[in-house]
């Protein structure tokens, strides 16, 4: 018999970086601010044989098919479980069995996993129709800075252009989750802040963002996104939650 735990992609459990996922109630987020990473005692790595770390996407669909096609109300952690054990299936014959264990139900998800619009915001789903954020919109290139870069280190990184400020997370690895964006500014604004007065080249690139930017999903109907947020303001274009561009309307 072997035991595989099924685990988001960036939970700390099975080796990310700890950065936000959307599946509720499993792994292990670390909150960047977090010094020691204290693991539940009732966690014993040693029971399992090895991980199957499933990206947010392949969960949340995967929740949603089991609902409409099988009669299986469950959360997402139910989703991200039969897809670890559709990938363990996978890969043996027809004398095995594998059993998977569906955490919970999906009546507390409904305007969350179950609601098409919420799916769309967040980039895991296209709307009914078209033009698309995404067709408006550049996908290559999102310009990050983290908490304690200075402002002469993201002019040097960054020489034009909108850049998302966000929060560093404890093993230095970069992120682009949408809930740790502290902010957006624009270059521009930075090169006159240090013409002005040189001193400011050393500031934290922090004390001169703007909030954290409006957040779009790449398949959200371009119109209607643009109706709802305010002109001229910056917007992240998210694609299964994750912040890919950054730009102004």
């Amino acid at each position: 018999m072997e035991i595989v735990g099924a685990d988001p992609e960036t939970s700390v459990y099975s080796g990310g970086d700890g950065s936000p996922y959307f599946v509720e109630s499993v792994g292990q987020y670390r909150h960047p601010a977090t010094v020691d990473d204290s693991w539940p005692g009732a966690f014993d790595p040693g029971v399992l044989d090895r991980f199957e770390r499933i990206p947010d996407r392949e969960s949340l669909l995967l929740t949603r098919r089991l609902a409409g096609e099988e009669g299986l109300l469950v959360g997402a952690s139910g989703g991200l479980a039969v897809a670890a054990a559709l990938r363990v299936a996978a890969g043996l014959g027809s004398e095995h069995t594998v059993v998977a264990v569906l955490p919970d139900s999906g009546r507390n998800y409904l305007s969350k996993y179950f609601d098409d619009e919420w799916m769309i915001r967040l980039g895991f789903l296209d709307a009914p129709s078209g033009p698309y954020v995404r067709d408006a919109v550049p996908t290559a290139g999102l310009a990050v800075a983290h908490a304690g870069h200075t402002v002469a280190e993201v002019l040097a990184a960054h020489p034009d252009g909108l850049v998302a400020v966000v929060t560093a997370r404890p093993s230095g690895a970069p992120t682009r989750s949408a809930p740790e964006v502290l902010g957006a500014v624009a270059v521009d604004d930075l090169r006159a802040l240090v013409g002005a007065d040189p001193a400011h080249a050393a500031d934290d690139v922090c004390r001169h963002a703007g909030p954290a930017p409006a957040a779009v999903g790449a398949g959200e109907d371009l119109t209607g996104a643009r109706s709802r947020l305010p002109a001229g303001a910056p917007v992240l274009m998210l694609v299964d939650g994750r912040a890919v561009a950054l730009t102004r309307w």
